[in-house]
């Protein structure tokens, strides 16, 4: 407002500065001198103004009238010259209709000085908010950055297995990001859970190397076990020691090698103040202490955790118990042309991504987006001039021979596909023998929608186990979250079943059940053909299609010769006769005959020709074949089911005379 940055038109500054001073006091040589000698340093303190101008706005103000002075003189006291500082960023020149003395008085709201003056000052004020806010960020910064190089640790992932290319994830990065934000004053903890080989190492190590930048540290810990998560502070030890070997705790508790001592001088060490940009990466932690769970190997990962709370810690786990900060579910990759991708960086087949590769689609939705079997389908197409279509036929017919064939994944803890899960199952071994069982009968299921009444149909005459589990649905909850802990399967919100990944199934199959147990798979076609409604259950054909693939895994059981004879056939024969009528529903034809000869078959050297059973499965055939349009095989069915529901039930029965009128 008026204030004289420099002289202009040949007056010196300090001339001008002394005829602002005559305004208001009776001046003298003395002060002129003083005005002259300063008036050097005072241009100096403005050319150090012009570089930093950038980061304020400002406003110069400038009289447009002469202001009256003695002997009836007027003066232009500053003008606009002398009131703006020339170069100056972000600058803006404010003409005021008014002399110098009277340029910050104002007769009313509407002078016009003053509208002009308090306009320019309500947009300084609307941006100030966000311009202070914009300063504190970056003072923080600073902050951040000095108390970064005080504790600073080179990042390194030595040791930790990572893939050539990470491909996709990008909600999931985000989601690990926000949760990160704001730094490590207040101690900020993330789990990222999911099945095991469904990426969540990598998605991690993906996050780590993106952000490196907002840490002084990053450590990663393999928390597989209690030991080697030991292992890994006492490395996490010597990494420190080396970068700060003035600390005689961290000394000692090396040369001492006590393990004890080296985890308890570590977490000194992230409790100190100002130590709170670090991050903790607890790897695998797939078998932690939890209540109610007596497993000996398990431990308590929180007793690992510095006392100090503040900085990160990030953990990936299969179990889905673990509750500790915000979880980030890893869920299967659902993008094809990810999917693809990554069956084009592991196996070297150029082009695999660039023009859609039928082939390639279906073999990346036979994975179903698991990214350790994308990578094992890789692994193996690298090493061979095998087609795509020849790998999905081989991984189809003859899954485990694949699988123990191929190149070990160094990029992957377990190193191969159909052992992944080899650990998830000794855990459940010695937690749940039903749920080990369950997991063994899912191998003669479909993958996908298994649900408790379904299991509970077959329960007469069942194993002991499986009695156990059917007897009520609290019972079967109790096994089917130890699963669902372990990630192995997953809760299908919308129909109240269970659902497993194609490649856990497979693994189920092939590796469970490698050799096959004719009772479990007796047991599921019981299940499923027990299943079948009557025609009288409301909306029984949305149950038929919920069953459906079921039925045709249990098929694919009788095709393959599977022996499901019993001493007692009735069941077995019954769950048959109702597949028959199943595969009627759904003009499957061909199965359904099929089935209702082998359930003839089976109730004619259990029963007898001329049981009950026997002629019904008799007057179905002929249902069935009067619907294909075979008559005369048709009308011998019914003759032969007539002669017999008149034997055992007589004329007037209704099975009598139904068959009489389907004639």
């Amino acid at each position: 407002m008026g204030t004289p940055h420099q002289g202009s038109s040949g007056v010196h500054l300090g001339e001008l500065v002394l005829n602002v001073a005559s305004i208001f006091v009776t001046t003298n040589n003395e002060i002129l001198q003083h005005l002259e000698r300063d008036s050097e340093w005072l241009q100096q303190q403005l050319g150090q103004y012009a570089p930093i101008s950038r980061d304020f706005v400002t406003k110069f103000a400038y009289e447009i009238l002469p202001t009256p002075i003695a002997f009836g003189r007027k003066l232009m006291i500053v003008p606009r010259p002398s009131a703006i500082v020339p170069g100056a960023a972000d600058a803006e020149s404010i003409a005021i209709p008014a002399d110098h003395l009277n340029m910050v008085k104002f007769a009313s709201r509407e002078d016009g000085g003053y509208e002009k003056v308090s306009e320019h000052l309500f947009l300084l004020a609307e941006d100030a908010p966000e311009a202070i806010s914009t300063r504190w960020i970056e003072q923080d910064k600073i902050k951040q950055a000095n108390g970064k190089e005080k504790f600073s640790v080179p990042f390194s992932l030595s040791g930790v297995l990572e893939v050539q290319e990470f491909i996709g994830r990008k909600e999931e990065l985000i989601r690990i990001k926000k949760a990160f934000q704001g730094g490590g004053s207040k101690r900020k903890v993330v789990l990222l859970h999911g099945l095991g080989g469904i990426g969540k190492t990598q998605l991690a190590v993906a996050s780590m190397k993106e952000h490196r930048d907002n840490y002084s540290a990053i450590f990663w810990l393999n928390g597989k076990n209690e030991d080697l998560l030991r292992r890994s502070f006492a490395k996490m030890a010597k990494r420190l020691y080396t970068e700060y070997p003035s600390s005689a705790l961290l000394r000692r508790a090396i040369d001492e090698k006590d393990a004890n001592q080296v985890v308890a001088a570590i977490k000194q060490w992230l409790s100190i103040r100002g130590n709170s940009q670090w991050i903790l990466v607890f790897d695998n932690v797939d078998n932690p202490k939890l209540p109610g769970i007596s497993d000996p190997q398990a431990y308590e990962i929180s007793s690992y955790f510095p006392e100090a709370h503040h900085g990160s810690i990030l953990i990936t786990t299969r179990s889905s118990n673990l509750k500790i900060g915000e979880v980030v579910s890893v869920k299967k990759l659902l993008d094809i042309q990810e999917c693809i991708a990554i069956l084009a960086s592991t196996s070297g087949r150029e082009g695999l991504d660039q023009a859609p590769d039928p082939c390639a689609i279906d073999l990346v939705k036979q994975l179903d987006g698991l990214p350790l079997a994308l990578a094992t389908a890789g692994a193996y197409l690298s090493q061979v001039s095998i087609s795509l279509k020849n790998y999905l036929y081989y991984y189809r017919s003859s899954w485990l021979r694949l699988q123990q064939t191929t190149p070990d994944l160094l990029s992957y803890e377990d190193r191969a596909l159909y052992t992944t899960w080899d650990l998830s199952f000794q855990h459940i071994q010695r937690q749940n023998k039903s749920a080990e069982k369950l997991l063994q009968l899912w191998a003669y299921f479909d993958n996908q929608d298994l649900w408790f009444e379904l299991l509970a149909a077959g329960k007469e005459d069942g194993p002991e186990w499986f009695s156990t589990i059917t007897s009520d649905e609290l019972c079967f909850i109790e096994v089917t979250r130890l699963l669902c802990d372990h990630a192995l399967i997953e809760p299908v919100n919308s129909s109240g079943g269970y659902s497993m990944h194609t490649c856990v199934h497979a693994w189920a199959v092939h590796v469970l059940n490698a050799e096959k147990e004719i009772p479990m798979a007796r047991l599921a076609l019981k299940c499923v053909g027990l299943s079948v409604p009557t025609k009288d259950i409301p909306q029984y054909w949305a149950i038929e299609q919920r069953l459906f693939p079921h039925a045709s895994r249990c098929l694919e059981d009788i095709r393959h010769g599977v022996d499901m004879e019993t001493p007692d056939n009735g069941n077995i024969n019954r769950a048959i006769h109702r597949l028959g009528g199943l595969y009627a529903d759904q003009d499957r034809m061909q199965e359904a005959e099929a089935l209702f000869r082998r359930a003839l078959e089976g109730y004619e050297k259990a029963w007898g020709p001329e049981h009950t059973s026997t002629l019904d499965t008799v007057n179905n055939l002929g249902v069935l074949y009067a619907d294909q349009g075979k008559m005369p095989e048709a009308e011998a069915m019914y003759r032969r089911a007539l002669e017999g529901y008149e034997k055992a039930w007589g004329p007037e029965h209704t099975s009598t005379l139904n068959t009489v009128n389907n004639l």
